[in-house]
């Protein structure tokens, strides 16, 4: 227990930490539907199917029927803990439901290190890269499903060399099968999964003749076969039909059918069909911390040092392998890089990695030293912007490029309208609200729900007081008004509140 205090340490402070502050991550607009597709999923298993419900089917429009537990091909089986434990409407309680969920993958990382490293204090740096990324944090509270996908995506390839010695096959296989099925199930690209596994096992297998490579491929069949059931059995669209619903699910989800907006890149506002192939790779050179890029630019220059470690080599053939994924496909991906936000759980790991690797190298060596002041200065000052940007961490945008403060207006900042949040409670405590109507550009039920329904939230403008709108749409309606109020950071304008004229 001693040699592992480090991470309980690190447990309960993250536990306080959640409690402390879940109250203050507002709601997403993917949330409302999530929640709900989840507890229609319950009533699925919980109720035999009758031709009444099958009927309701008929009568519904197509941007809902595509969401109902029965037909829809996003799978929800992941919240079926949320709708066990909460309502759909407790979203304050489902984010710290969220944020205690992101546990397992701090634990997983950890006893990764320690089973290579063998040390404690380079041990817990694992999860402390991991809550301390802006861009990763910033998705725990409010995210339910890019961040428990890139979670258990890395989770997986650490199950790898962690149950890689592992006697009871039985139970191995069991725990890598269902890891398998939930990876695979929550986004499509979790089937890339399969050729990093396989990667492993022949790079483990050529160096390190111990493994035996047939045994692993009938184990490998075993977890998938274990993997189908999983999915066919909490997963009814494709239950329905497994091959030719799998097969749609992996190639026709890619293009996120229902989805044609326009995303903010570069200071211009572009549609969904013109989304330039760069996308993801621009705003991982904007928004990957500086430290992080330092530290893979190290362990590139000693790929030599690394090349026959099967975890390691896994992890980068991955994050190449995804590049290449995308930029043969060219999905439609916007938002910033949150549907490729397991890429940077991944990035995150290997840079920590080569740090408690170099630390554990050279910390007799005369230059140590300097290296430690570097490392530091680096980490404070993404520490310093995790706390400035709170409680709207996925806005971060690394030094390289300017920051926030000069990539907010030229590209997607708050997409989620977690500000609203802060915007409605400037509104109870600054103005005489009773007597107040108050417009929202959108999710006007939101408001409500962050004001207890104490506010009266109206839908048409015309008959509304005050506005609270995000800058983008703020211009595209022509909202007319005295700016009262502007929710920000970093002099960067998240949600403008105005009173209307």
């Amino acid at each position: 227990m001693k040699k592992h205090l480090s991470i309980i340490i690190f447990c309960l402070f993250y536990l306080i930490f959640s409690l402390i502050t879940f109250k203050s991550y507002g709601v997403t607009t993917d949330e409302p539907l999530e929640y709900a597709s989840a507890n229609k999923l319950i009533d699925y298993f919980t109720s035999p199917l009758n031709f009444s419900d099958i009927k309701k089917l008929y009568k519904m429009p197509e941007d809902e029927l595509r969401h109902e537990a029965l037909l829809s091909s996003y799978y929800r089986g992941h919240l079926i803990p949320h709708a066990l434990l909460f309502s759909k409407d407790s979203y304050f309680e489902l984010h710290l439901l969220n944020m205690l969920l992101a546990i397992p993958l701090f634990v997983i990382v950890y006893l990764t290190f320690f089973k290579y490293f063998q040390k404690w204090y380079l041990s817990i740096l694992a999860p402390l890269f991991l809550f301390f990324d802006p861009r990763i944090f910033g998705h725990i509270p409010a995210n339910p499903k890019d961040f428990p996908f890139a979670m258990w995506f890395l989770i997986l390839i650490c199950l790898f060399y962690l149950l890689k010695d592992y006697q009871n096959t039985y139970i191995k296989n069991i725990i890598l099968g269902l890891s398998f099925g939930l990876v695979i199930s929550i986004r499509p690209l979790g089937i890339s999964i399969l050729p990093i596994y396989i990667f492993y096992l022949i790079h483990n297998y050529y160096f390190n003749s111990k493994s035996n490579f047939k045994d692993n491929l009938k184990n490998l069949l075993s977890q998938l076969i274990i993997a189908g059931l999983f999915v066919c059995l909490t997963w009814p669209f494709i239950g329905a039909n497994p091959i030719r619903n799998f097969i749609f699910y992996l190639f026709e989800s890619s293009k996120f059918t229902g989805w044609n907006g326009s995303t903010l890149f570069n200071g211009e506002l572009v549609q969904w069909n013109e989304i330039p192939k760069n996308y993801l790779y621009v705003w991982l050179g904007i928004t990957t911390p500086l430290i992080h890029i330092a530290l893979i630019l190290i362990g590139l220059i000693n790929f030599k040092r690394y090349y026959k470690n099967s975890l390691i080599t896994s992890i980068f053939f991955g994050i190449i392998l995804n590049l290449i994924i995308y930029s043969t496909v060219n999905p439609l991906i916007y938002n910033g890089f949150r549907h490729y936000l397991f890429l940077i759980t991944l990035i995150t790991f290997l840079s920590c990695f080569v740090l408690a690797d170099t630390v554990n190298l050279f910390s007799k060596s005369k230059y140590f030293k300097y290296y430690l002041v570097s490392i530091i200065i680096l980490s404070l000052s993404l520490m310093k912007d995790f706390v400035s940007l709170h409680p709207y961490q996925y806005i971060y945008f690394n030094e390289l490029s300017g920051g926030l403060k000069n990539n907010g207006n030229k590209f997607d900042t708050d997409y989620w309208f977690e500000s609203r949040i802060e915007a409605v409670d400037w509104v109870m405590k600054n103005t005489d609200y009773k007597n107040e109507s108050v417009y929202a550009c959108n999710m006007p039920y939101i408001l409500e729900y962050y004001s207890d329904n104490k506010l009266k939230v109206s839908k048409d403008i015309d008959d509304s007081t005050i506005s609270i709108c995000d800058p983008k749409r703020d211009i595209e309606k022509e909202i007319k008004g005295e700016v009262i109020k502007n929710i920000s950071r970093e002099r960067v304008t998240l949600t403008i509140i105005k009173r209307l004229k």
